[in-house]
């Protein structure tokens, strides 16, 4: 079973590594103050690769995993594939090798997700919602036609 990984330093990788999407799942809230500072942890950050996670399959990714009869996770619901996921790999996982999908990173600790947010910089890349940018160029493109944001509250 792999060790439980503590940093968000494991989170560095190179920067020709492709995207990842970052999915966060809070066990308790945390409240910090904007001006925190961060401490410079990079010369012992542990590269992107060792993120635990079920490991692809050369040829079928980790796309098997939910094909029914053959994959362990095809049964489970959202919140107990969450809970089992967060039980076999830890509090920071890497879901790799689903065809046409980058990378998904999930974190289940408060603390790591503040360091995420710290660090991502002022200008972050996150990948559009399937469902919303569907919503938004195609069944409503009339109301967002030249809307570059969506504010959601």
């Amino acid at each position: 079973m792999f060790a439980r990984i503590t940093s968000l330093q494991v989170l560095q990788r190179p920067a020709v590594q492709q995207s990842a999407t970052a999915v966060f799942f809070a066990k308790r809230n945390v409240t910090a103050a904007a001006t925190k500072a961060v401490p410079d942890d990079v010369k012992n950050a542990r590269p992107y690769e060792e993120i635990p996670g079920p490991k692809p399959l050369p040829v079928f990714g980790n796309a098997f995993r939910f094909i029914p009869g053959i994959g362990d996770l095809h049964r489970l619901r959202e919140v107990a594939f969450m809970k089992e996921l967060n039980k076999r790999y830890g509090d920071i996982i890497k879901i790799s090798g689903i065809p046409g999908k980058s990378d998904i990173v999930i974190l289940y600790d408060a603390d790591e997700i503040e360091k995420v947010f710290r660090n991502e910089g002022p200008w972050p890349i996150r990948d559009v919602v399937p469902s919303a940018g569907h919503y938004r160029l195609v069944t409503r493109k009339d109301i967002f036609q030249g809307v570059g944001g969506l504010a959601v509250t």
